[in-house]
């Protein structure tokens, strides 16, 4: 895994952001994201976001493509490209909805499926390397704090907003 430039961390220091939960949420989120994409591209030629569709659709919820976008966080245009690309690549299929022919459900291929579990194979080795100094009880905390700031319990809805 690689390690932040020295310029990074110093600015951060002299500016106080160490200590700045948005600032920190923010890091950890874009070190994340950025390996994790790197990884997915070169596992599954699809990036994250074509990873987290996937998933979502080997999950087996026969949804609408409108459907899916609103669950994930991914607005109709996004959602649309995005599936347009798996099509392309042969990850997924189209059917039409059998009550309303303009309506179109998403289907994982065979292709998909396998793409899908190279693609989790290869983001599992990042989140443990992005994850390796935390003892299993760190993590565990981490997790559980995370789950509870993107997910309120009282809100009993999920985070919201783009998923990538």
């Amino acid at each position: 895994m690689e390690t932040e430039p020295q310029h990074v961390c110093a600015a951060a220091d002299a500016c106080g952001e160490r200590s700045d939960l948005n600032w920190l949420l923010h890091r950890a989120a874009q070190r994340m994201g950025a390996a994790m994409e790197r990884h997915a591209i070169k596992a599954g030629e699809i990036g994250i976001r074509g990873h987290i569709v996937l998933t979502a659709l080997l999950e087996g919820h026969r949804q609408t493509q409108l459907a899916l976008g609103n669950r994930l966080g991914l607005d109709k245009t996004t959602m649309t490209s995005t599936l347009d690309r798996m099509e392309q690549q042969e990850l997924i299929i189209r059917r039409p909805d059998p009550t309303d022919r303009r309506v179109r459900i998403p289907e994982l291929t065979e292709k998909g499926r396998q793409v899908q579990a190279a693609v989790r194979l290869e983001l599992e080795l990042v989140e443990r390397a992005v994850l390796e100094g935390l003892s299993a009880e760190e993590e565990a905390v981490l997790r559980r704090v995370l789950l509870r700031l993107a997910v309120p319990e009282e809100s009993g809805a999920g985070p919201g907003g783009s998923c990538v």
